[in-house]
């Protein structure tokens, strides 16, 4: 009877790599120096050959003597939120005509529109006579159809800021899991017209 081990130092071939029929972009061939073997079990170690594009997709496959034994598909994570781009869509404001709103892109360290929205609040606060505070709409930073785009609104502002003209100006702050604020942006002025009497 003879021991298995010995069979498998120079018989077997054992490859853990990714499949060739699948784009690479998310997983590079391996790392020099982290494919290591004993008798019976073979590792591999991978990395990314370039920082990859959020959900790029990539496939691994281990196989023994051509015959596929197991399989897994990895997926790019979105990057976090690290900066703010704010468009203010309402410059002027009456007392009987007061929503603002404003169309926000959010970008990852690498510059990506495609971000994590997991955990993420982005707030709107408009001061000005009173100030006031509004949550932003997250859900365009899903998809191409969205722009990728999250949408700030503040439905009527106090009617207490038009008593006479003045400005109001409006900031937006990026947080995740309520710690504290990454991100904070002057999104620009409102012109308040004072209420007629």
């Amino acid at each position: 009877m003879c021991d298995p081990s010995d069979i498998l130092q120079d018989v077997v071939d054992v490859q853990l790599a990714p499949r060739p029929r699948f784009p690479t972009g998310a997983l590079a061939l391996g790392v020099d120096g982290s494919a290591t073997s004993d008798d019976i079990v073979h590792t591999r170690s991978f990395a990314h050959l370039y920082t990859p594009f959020p959900v790029e997709t990539g496939e691994l496959h281990a196989a023994m003597q051509g015959f596929e034994y197991a399989s897994a598909q990895l997926s790019a994570q979105r990057p976090r939120a690290v900066s703010i781009r704010p468009v203010l869509g309402t410059t002027v404001a009456y007392v009987d005509r007061s929503a603002v709103r404003l169309r926000v892109q959010l970008l990852s360290a690498d510059g990506s529109a495609q971000v994590d929205k997991t955990g993420l609040l982005l707030k709107l606060v408009m001061t000005g006579g009173a100030t006031e505070h509004a949550d932003c709409h997250l859900g365009g930073l899903d998809t191409a159809k969205g722009h990728f785009l999250a949408s700030c609104e503040l439905g009527a502002m106090n009617a207490t800021s038009f008593t006479a003209s003045s400005v109001a100006t409006a900031t937006l702050t990026l947080s995740y899991d309520g710690d504290q604020v990454g991100a904070t942006v002057d999104a620009g002025t409102l012109t308040l017209v004072e209420q007629p009497v």
